[in-house]
């Protein structure tokens, strides 16, 4: 009986480290996500630059015809 017992607690043990596993994993694909979320604004930032560089071009472009 007492064997049994400790078999059953080894079980649940062993689901707990399971799970805990799958929570490690969602944790590092959530940091691979938040990374990617990162770059993409970082991204984003570079085209509102060039956005701004291209109104400069063009607004000097302007001044040129004049």
């Amino acid at each position: 009986l007492l064997l049994r017992i400790k078999v059953m607690e080894n079980r649940g043990e062993q689901r707990r480290t399971e799970e805990n596993r799958g929570e490690q994993r969602r944790t590092e694909e959530n940091r691979g996500e938040q990374r990617r979320t990162e770059e993409n604004r970082g991204e984003q930032r570079r085209t509102e630059e060039n956005r701004g560089e291209q109104r400069r071009t063009e607004e000097n472009r302007g001044e040129q015809r004049r």
